[in-house]
């Protein structure tokens, strides 16, 4: 039996509902990834988000996470497989810290590796193939109950 995201109680709708404004960085290991993210950044729901997205995958991500602000949602592209992808989401949940939401795009459909990364903090795992459309409902329900308005 195939296994699903990682996904935790969210009200109905969370995943129509448009993201706060807020950081969001894209990091990919493989070329098609990079269209792929660009396409998830021209989500509607995703219009008042600061978007990045870098070639990297899950170590570079933790590279930007240290030498830059942290951002509020990191989506990674990887295609590290076992203890190689379970020692890059450690050093990436470090750089980026407890504020610091994740998720993960792979292709292991493992439940081992699904309760491995949880573990370590990682709030989505998401399995190849997914649309531009799942990984940008992922993320807004992700933030679904967040108000991140800013008065100036």
């Amino acid at each position: 039996m195939p296994l699903g995201p990682v996904r935790h109680a969210l009200p109905q709708g969370a995943h129509e509902q448009p993201a706060p404004a807020m950081r969001i960085h894209f990091s990919w290991d493989r070329k098609e990834t990079a269209e792929f993210f660009q396409r998830v950044a021209a989500d509607r729901r995703l219009s008042r988000t600061e978007i990045t997205i870098e070639r990297g995958g899950l170590d570079g991500a933790a590279v930007r996470c240290a030498a830059h602000q942290r951002p509020d949602l990191v989506v990674i592209d990887s295609n590290l497989r076992g203890a190689s992808m379970l020692a890059s989401v450690d050093r990436l949940m470090h750089a980026a810290g407890n504020q610091t939401r994740v998720i993960v795009l792979g292709a292991v459909n493992d439940v081992t590796l699904l309760r491995e990364l949880a573990q370590r903090g990682v709030d989505d795992y998401l399995i190849w193939p997914v649309t531009p459309e799942d990984v940008a409902g992922a993320a807004c329900a992700m933030f679904a109950g967040v108000d991140k308005a800013r008065v100036i």
